[in-house]
């Protein structure tokens, strides 16, 4: 592994070393520091969320560009080295950072909570795949059943929260009096994973009878039924979610909302691009089918709707456009 890592290494000074040569001015690039304002614990919680999305979101949109580069699959890297992995580290670590240094250590205290909610929320899930599995299921499945094993696993996130409590200082400058109205507008992910966290219990204690049919092929009418059903639900969801970031972002520069927009609506080539495979192949989709597999189209758009409808409301009601 040792020596793996090594060419590894190697090889990503070498792309480094070629894109300085080729673009030297990147060389003279100076990265400043982003600033957070202090504000009431609670606030300055839903903006260390808010800080998390808006982090992960730029790391996934740098990986798409050079991770082939540092990382080619031609060659040998670790197998914990990912871009999932990657992009919940730097998530983790702005949430902690920015929380710590925007409200103290309250507000770094709520984001342990929250990913310790998050966690638990996990639980009735694991419980009714584990029922079908066995308490002992073979290692390549991917689940913890045992409760040791499912509570050792989570260590990444308290690395990453450690880490990023610990390194606020030089992440941050001191804070400065105001409202981190970006962050919080990026907080409506609370929304989101309130409601999908909602809809997962639902689905594994209310219909925990048909968990192992929605894997079956064909899916019985009953289980599409729901699906489709939290489907539709999570759109308008979104939407909502949405209209109250727009309404935040209201006096916010263009290019911030634009931004803002641009993360939320990352990643729906994906989507684009198995419902194209699938056209193009001529897998036949029954509608309910095809409606589900377009949710990775379908959702982030109804939030960048949102986002417009919600700012531009906003900007035209006095009394929000005065706040």
């Amino acid at each position: 592994v040792g020596s793996r890592l090594h060419r590894s290494s190697l090889a990503s000074s070498s792309v480094i070393e070629d894109l300085q040569a080729e673009f030297p001015e990147i060389s003279r690039l100076q990265v400043r520091r982003p600033r957070v304002s202090s504000e009431q614990f609670v606030w300055a919680f839903v903006s260390a969320v808010g800080a998390g999305f808006i982090a992960s979101g730029i790391t996934d949109i740098v990986q798409d560009v050079l991770w082939p580069l540092l990382l080619p699959s031609t060659q040998p890297h670790p197998e914990l080295l990912t871009p999932f992995v990657i992009t919940r580290a730097v998530e983790l670590v702005a949430m902690a950072a920015v929380g710590l240094r925007g409200g103290g250590i309250a507000t770094l205290v709520l984001c342990v909570g929250y990913e310790l909610a998050l966690i638990i929320a996990q639980l009735p899930g694991l419980m009714a795949i584990c029922e079908r599995v066995g308490p002992h299921p073979d290692p390549s499945f991917g689940i913890q059943c045992e409760p040791v094993s499912f509570a050792a696993a989570t260590w990444p996130t308290w690395l990453g929260l450690a880490v990023g409590a610990l390194a606020s200082r030089r992440l941050l400058p001191p804070p400065t009096a105001g409202t981190n109205t970006l962050l919080r507008a990026a907080a409506f992910t609370l929304t989101l994973t309130a409601s999908f966290t909602t809809f997962g219990i639902l689905q594994m204690t209310v219909l925990s009878g048909l968990a192992g049919d929605f894997r079956s092929d064909p899916p019985p009418p009953v289980a599409v039924s729901y699906q489709v059903s939290i489907s539709t639900v999570s759109l308008f969801v979104e939407l909502a979610a949405g209209l109250v970031a727009g309404a935040l972002l209201r006096r916010a520069p263009p290019a911030a909302v634009l931004l803002f927009a641009l993360l939320v609506f990352h990643g729906i080539d994906f989507g684009l691009t198995m419902i194209r495979s699938n056209v193009e192949h001529g897998v036949p989709h029954p509608p309910e089918l095809a409606y589900l597999q377009s949710q990775t189209v379908l959702a982030p758009a109804a939030a960048v709707l949102g986002i417009a409808v919600g700012r531009l409301l906003a900007r035209r009601n006095r009394v929000l456009a005065r706040m």
